[in-house]
């Protein structure tokens, strides 16, 4: 059984200076399984419950490693919001092995669903790439590559996007 809280409480500083505890702690989290997580008890809570935008414009930054989709599926109140909020999400269309992300295009489906547009974030090209749910599918599918996993999401005839130009 690994303990997680026992065995592996590491400090930055020792992490830099020694590898081998590095290397220890990877060793450790691979070890994990489904049998040995159970064990930890952790809380969660949906954006709803957390996130009262008290119809300030906002903008929402989500950057959770693979977890996206779930995430913006607790988010509903706020994306059926009146005044909704701006988004900027990173969604990898591929993992760290080159496999499909399956979820990829259905952030782009759940964010359509409540009325936004997307656009990809070309920071090389600094500009702004509207990234319909469609070519989002196929990019899913490998179909279609792109060079950029931040996306802006803005309610479909926000003054905004006139602002930008776009």
């Amino acid at each position: 059984m690994v303990d997680l809280e026992k065995d592996s409480v590491v400090s930055k500083t020792e992490l830099k200076k020694d590898s081998k505890k590095i290397q220890d702690f990877g060793r450790k989290i691979s070890q994990l399984t489904i049998k040995n997580i159970e064990r930890f008890k952790f809380s969660s809570n949906t954006h709803n419950a957390i996130i009262d935008l008290k119809n300030l414009k906002s903008l929402c930054l989500m950057d959770i490693e693979g977890f996206e989709y779930e995430a913006l599926k607790g988010a509903t109140e706020i994306l059926s919001a009146e005044n909704k909020p701006y988004w900027i999400v990173e969604v990898w269309p591929k993992d760290e092995n080159g496999a499909v992300n399956p979820n990829f295009a259905k952030v782009f489906s759940l964010m359509e669903t409540f009325g936004y547009q997307a656009w990809g974030i070309d920071e090389r090209a600094k500009r702004l790439m509207d990234l319909p749910l469609k070519l989002a599918k196929l990019v899913e599918k490998g179909e279609v590559e792109i060079d950029f996993i931040n996306f802006l999401f803005i309610q479909k005839g926000d003054s905004l996007l006139m602002r930008l130009d776009l």
